[in-house]
């Protein structure tokens, strides 16, 4: 199960993996929110089995997955995830916070352009006050700069550990997301991964990825890894807005680099 982060790699991972013939992809086209949103849980696992390949297709070794990166954020489904399926191995990808903040940003701002995107969709993801808590964002005229957006997240955020939507800031606080999932699954049954080595050195991630997985090691054609989401943006963060967040995250980044055993070098002067 790929839990997080948003704007992390996920999607490249997600379209990666079934290239591997011992892996089968989920049925979901998109994110499934089963863990998160208490309407859709609800629903029961009878509901959530819909999204996945039928035992048959799973013979011979086979694997399959599910990419939700609102499974990290969200304080209650790393139990819920256990509660159901206590062996899942995890992968969470984790990018430098101040570039997933912006990114995430950008996302909202596309859908602020192109709201009939979203609108059809999102209802039956999220439960009400979720959706209306990314919605009064979305539609705000006008849309918000990033500085504005981050600033004025900063002034009422809900501290450590909880949920502030959209979570342009509160995402990238990982320690006290992956300290969480720590608590409950044990730690060879996390993978962790730094986006950027993704898009690096992406023959050895995944291969990193399949030992963890257990499975056999491939030869990863060239047509597969291609690069996805790799859009320049427009707009640029301002000096003093990056200045801002490299403080407001430097504590963070510091208790993740000691919880994970090493510095990814986040907190070094631009």
């Amino acid at each position: 199960m790929i839990v997080g982060a948003q704007k992390g790699g996920t999607v490249p991972l997600r379209r990666y993996l079934p290239a591997h013939p011992r892996v089968i992809g989920p049925q979901a086209a998109r994110e499934v929110h089963f863990f998160t949103q208490d309407l859709l849980y609800r629903q029961g696992m009878t509901w959530y089995s819909q999204f996945f390949p039928l035992p048959h297709r799973l013979r011979g070794g086979k694997q399959t997955f599910e990419c939700t990166t609102s499974y990290m954020y969200y304080p209650k489904a790393p139990q819920r995830i256990h509660r159901h399926m206590p062996h899942v191995k995890l992968i969470v990808l984790l990018r430098e916070p101040i570039g997933r903040a912006f990114s995430a940003w950008n996302m909202f701002r596309h859908f602020h352009a192109a709201p009939d995107q979203i609108v059809p969709v999102w209802p039956r993801q999220f439960d009400p006050s979720v959706f209306e808590a990314h919605m009064s964002f979305i539609s705000r005229d006008p849309f918000p700069d990033f500085a504005t957006a981050v600033t004025e997240e900063l002034g009422g955020n809900a501290g450590d550990g909880e949920i502030d939507l959209p979570g342009l800031v509160g995402r990238g606080y990982y320690h006290e997301q992956l300290a969480r999932i720590f608590s409950i699954f044990k730690r060879d049954q996390v993978l962790v991964l730094e986006s950027s080595q993704l898009q690096s050195r992406t023959r050895e991630i995944l291969d990193q990825v399949v030992d963890f997985l257990g499975l056999p090691r491939f030869e990863w054609p060239d047509h597969v890894l291609v690069p996805h989401n790799t859009r320049e943006y427009i707009n640029t963060i301002d000096s003093k807005t990056r200045s801002m967040l490299t403080e407001v995250f430097r504590p963070h980044n510091e208790r993740l680099f000691e919880l994970l055993g090493v510095d990814l070098g986040w907190n070094r002067t631009p």
